[in-house]
């Protein structure tokens, strides 16, 4: 189903502030808008074909994470946030 998706990440050019990230939505949303004029909202999603999640407690690395989804055979996309660098790099 996404066996491109990495790819088509690699083509999204390196942005310096979080309101210029790429918004990614595994789900595809039907034609009802939001009383905000949005159609991106959970009651207005039709199917999901992924999962997204967000880890910020900084106890293992991006790496161990890595490490313990291939041996559990989870097939996952993971990045780092903007906040990460090599000073100060993201830990999951």
């Amino acid at each position: 189903m996404f066996s491109n998706f990495g790819d088509l990440l690699k083509n999204i050019p390196a942005v310096k502030t979080k309101d210029d990230c790429v918004y990614i939505k595994l789900a595809n949303f039907g034609n009802t808008k939001s009383t905000n004029n949005c159609l991106n909202y959970d009651v207005n999603i039709l199917s999901v074909k992924g999962d997204e999640g967000d880890y910020n407690a900084g106890i293992i690395s991006i790496g161990d994470a890595a490490k313990s989804l291939v041996e559990h055979k989870i097939k996952a996309l993971l990045y780092t946030s903007l906040s990460h660098t090599t000073k100060a790099p993201l830990t999951f």
